[in-house]
């Protein structure tokens, strides 16, 4: 598998602007975010190895707040990846796809990014990730469940494979929902508490096997 280490300048509620291959010598930013970006924001991310493919993001933001995360993703050899035009207005904290994965064309799935607010009552850990993503545990029309954790921490990060079931959105809009089809593939979710930021991987069905999931899900990090 090669290395694809994104890095998020922004609020991850808001749109993609720019997405490129990046050097530390070349790293470049849009004009509206540049204003709030730090240069070394390059420079952190020039750590990488020769069989990496380094990819920079800058998310759009109108706030005084900036946040940097780091995903380091690893991929299949041949997949590829693309940034996602976005098309309308953010709503922060709602999941937003800034990636997708392709093959050759063909398309392997998709990357979304959202942030969270953790929460801070006492719950059980190996049920904490059920806080994190609730919109994606009790969604009518996608459906992350179940989810088994590979890696981590529950309270503080996690990184763990789900079942995405996806409803055929063209039967259920004619008012079909019951006898509409339903898709099913792998997926992986990673939160991590201290960054409040959470990634949604949604492979399109077929793309990899569970124990490819497992293994990308182990080696997949958000700093």
């Amino acid at each position: 598998m090669k290395l694809s280490r994104i890095l998020l300048t922004g609020i991850l509620a808001f749109s993609c602007t720019a997405c490129q291959p990046a050097s530390p010598a070349s790293a470049q930013v849009s004009p509206a975010a540049s204003e709030a970006v730090e240069t070394p924001v390059a420079s952190e991310a020039a750590e990488t190895s020769p069989d990496e493919e380094q990819i920079s993001i800058v998310l759009s933001t109108d706030t005084q707040t900036t946040l940097t995360v780091q995903l380091v993703l690893p991929l299949p050899d041949g997949w590829s990846i693309q940034a996602v035009e976005q098309t309308e207005e953010a709503v922060p904290g709602a999941l937003r796809t800034a990636l997708e994965l392709s093959c050759e064309g063909a398309p392997m799935g998709k990357v979304s990014f959202a942030s969270f607010e953790p929460y801070t009552d006492e719950i059980p850990p190996e049920e904490y990730y059920k806080t994190v993503y609730p919109e994606l545990r009790l969604s009518r029309f996608c459906v992350w469940d179940p989810y088994t954790p590979v890696k981590g921490e529950g309270g503080k990060a996690e990184t763990g494979i789900a079942v995405v079931s996806r409803i055929d959105m063209e039967h259920a809009q004619q008012g079909a929902m019951a006898a509409a089809p339903v898709s099913e593939s792998l997926g992986i979710l990673s939160y991590d508490c201290a960054l409040k930021t959470y990634v949604a991987i949604e492979f399109a069905p077929d793309a990899v096997t569970e124990a490819q999931a497992r293994e990308i899900a182990q080696k997949l990090s958000l700093v």
